[in-house]
């Protein structure tokens, strides 16, 4: 369970796509508006062009845009497809030598309900999720009142 730089810039690309859903945005718009460098940017865009998540056009008004709508493009999706399935498998947080996959350590049920919590949320949020898009989805919770105090 990890989130790669090339991961999160993949997420600030498809958030970005999804503030304006009825144009396209071209490989330096979008390389100035997420941060990402433009080399590194257009690899990620390959995969996720690829991937079905983002379509590319040709030509003077050219550039990319969502594949679907943001309410149907699912942040596992575009985890699954910049990190690789293997990313999602079930691995031993201390050494696969340990136990695998299938077997057994003192942290392997810990390591499970924490990769199963987080596969939980990205397949939930989606870059459509209220109205800043699926950042909502990751703000933290408002610290509660203390009765005691």
């Amino acid at each position: 369970m990890k989130i790669s730089r090339k991961t999160e810039y993949a997420f600030r690309c498809v958030w970005q796509l999804e503030l304006h859903p009825e144009r396209t945005a071209t490989l330096t718009e979008l390389s100035e508006t997420t941060g990402v460098p433009r080399s590194f940017l257009a690899k990620i865009l390959q995969q996720l062009t690829a991937a079905s998540i983002v379509e590319s056009f040709r030509g003077v008004h050219g550039g990319f845009r969502l594949a679907q709508s943001p309410e149907q493009t699912s942040l596992y999706e575009v985890y699954l497809q910049m990190e690789g399935p293997k990313a999602a498998a079930e691995q031993c947080a201390v050494s696969p030598e340990v136990c695998g996959a299938d077997g057994y350590c003192t942290l392997h049920p810990f390591w499970k309900g924490a990769r199963d919590r987080f596969e939980q949320l990205l397949r939930k949020a989606t870059p459509g999720d209220g109205e800043t898009g699926f950042r909502s989805s990751f703000e933290p919770e408002k610290p509660r009142e203390d009765p005691d105090v």
